[in-house]
């Protein structure tokens, strides 16, 4: 059988082939991924949210929550530290000023009042005495002077006479001040027991009753809640007092609208109206890093309401501005620069060791056919969820609102798509 022998020549040719695809391959390979990274890396515009200006209605509001109070409320404590005998009134029950509320045990003061009474009498009684001394000496005194001057008279008695005179005229002085004392400390002891009786200063309602006949009052203090005995409360003028922060203080004044929501009411709102706006901050946690400032703040409703009872929660919208028929957007659209687009920084206009610059540029970024331009614009009032463009915008135009992202790095020039 004869042997078969292999062509060199056809299995060099064979291998170039093979080499020759593998190469094409690679290349193809490489052209692919090159074209990915280039059509990447060429893909720069940012995704991005739009929106447009919009015309409509805008009002600024200051919310704020705190707790219903009555517009007068008076804290009834005792000024003598003595048992109560009487409390002839409960808690809910309606007064009126002068009304009895308390009354404490009187023995040992209508002593007092009885014996300073009789002590006044008797001064009374003496001074009565040394006047009708004083005119009878009064008398011999100048009885003994016309006799001295016609001779008839010696020295001797018209000395005596004088001496006398001016000792009734000096126990007359004496008499009147004792009478003073005897009427002071009578109208100490009157005061003192007209403090057994604690009448209604204002008409009311007695909102909180503490203590029962037989127990023995404290003497009022401001700082010893323990020493109220009730608390009356005028209900027919309720007010909500709140704690506004410092950063919104200088919109406040006195006179402006408010809406209440009360947490027992969370289906509806009253009507109010800022009575006061607090002139000093109510500091708390002061020197820790939960330092709050704030001022106090009352808005009194409009109407009365049987219903609303004092220390229920409340929370306040307070309206501080309202632009009708105006040029709005999503607050989120509103970015602020350092410079001006084309602008070179100025390192001057940092503040001297502070670093804070002394304007900064507030604006929106237009969505100008895939590309952001900024604009400055000035901006008016603001709600909850939109701002007022009083210039630089015109309705209908195209606003860049977010992602927060994207706005946070986007600049004047960029690419952009919509998401």
């Amino acid at each position: 059988m004869a042997e078969m022998k292999s062509n060199p020549n056809k299995r060099r040719k064979k291998g170039r082939g093979r080499k020759i695809l593998i190469i094409l391959a690679l290349v193809i390979i490489l052209v692919v991924v090159i074209s990915l990274i280039c059509a990447r890396g060429g893909d720069s515009a940012t995704e991005v949210n739009l929106t447009e200006v919009e015309t409509g209605d805008i009002i600024s509001k200051v919310n704020a929550t705190g707790r219903v109070k009555p517009k007068a409320e008076v804290n009834i404590q005792a000024e003598i530290y003595e048992i109560i005998v009487e409390i002839p009134v409960e808690e809910g029950d309606s007064v009126n000023k002068g009304d009895l509320l308390v009354r404490l045990k009187q023995t040992s003061y209508q002593f007092d009042v009885d014996k300073a009474r009789a002590n006044l009498k008797t001064a009374e009684a003496n001074l009565e005495q040394a006047r009708s001394n004083l005119e009878y000496w009064d008398y011999q005194y100048n009885l003994q002077k016309e006799l001295f001057n016609k001779g008839q008279g010696s020295e001797e008695q018209l000395i005596s006479a004088k001496d006398k005179f001016n000792s009734a005229k000096a126990s007359v002085a004496s008499a009147e001040q004792s009478v003073e004392i005897a009427q002071i400390a009578l109208n100490q002891a009157l005061d003192f027991y007209e403090k057994t009786e604690i009448v209604s200063p204002i008409d009311g309602i007695v909102t909180d009753l503490n203590y029962e006949v037989g127990e023995r009052t404290m003497i009022a203090s401001p700082n010893v809640p323990g020493a109220i005995i009730m608390t009356v409360a005028d209900l027919s003028v309720l007010e909500v007092e709140v704690r506004v922060d410092e950063t919104d203080i200088k919109d406040l004044e006195v006179g402006q609208e408010a809406e209440i929501v009360i947490d027992a009411f969370p289906d509806t709102s009253f009507a109010g109206v800022v009575t006061n706006v607090g002139a000093s901050a109510q500091v708390t946690g002061a020197g820790f890093s939960e330092e709050v400032t704030d001022f106090l703040v009352t808005v009194q409703l409009l109407n009365k309401y049987d219903l609303i009872k004092p220390n229920l929660t409340a929370e306040v919208d307070i309206i501080t501005g309202v632009a009708e028929d105006v040029k709005k957007l999503p607050i989120q659209a509103i970015v602020a620069l350092d410079e001006l687009p084309g602008q070179e920084k100025d390192e001057n206009s940092k503040e001297s060791g502070t670093g804070l610059r002394d304007r900064v540029y507030e604006g929106v970024f237009i969505y100008d056919n895939g590309t952001a331009r900024f604009r400055q614009v000035e901006l008016g009032i603001q709600d909850q969820a939109d701002i007022e463009i009083k210039s630089g915008l015109e309705e209908d135009e195209t606003v860049i609102m977010g992602p927060y992202r994207a706005l946070r790095t986007l600049e004047d020039g960029d690419q952009v798509v919509e998401e």
